[in-house]
């Protein structure tokens, strides 16, 4: 496996793992905003970088993945501002 095919699940692994340490220390409603900020991280390097080839980024067209991650944060968003304290 290349070094570059690692860089794609890298960067989800330390978005999901920065989201659960948040979600443990501090409050889930936060880490539900830094997971979203990871898929806007994640739609703009789809976006700036031309060609990811095999980083895991690049699964359809440009603008279907972008629009898929986008649209993921901003329902992460929605739901950390919306959803109650269930604790």
């Amino acid at each position: 496996m290349k070094p570059s095919q690692l860089l794609g699940p890298g960067f989800a692994f330390v978005g999901v793992a920065a989201a659960t340490a948040v979600g443990l220390l501090a409050d889930v409603h936060l880490a539900a905003w830094v997971l979203a900020a990871f898929l806007v991280a994640g739609a703009l390097l789809r976006v700036v970088v031309p060609e990811p080839q095999n980083w895991g980024l690049k699964v359809r067209s440009l603008p279907v993945d972008v629009a898929i991650l986008l649209v993921g944060a901003v329902v992460l968003v929605f739901l950390a501002q919306t959803a109650p304290d269930l604790y």
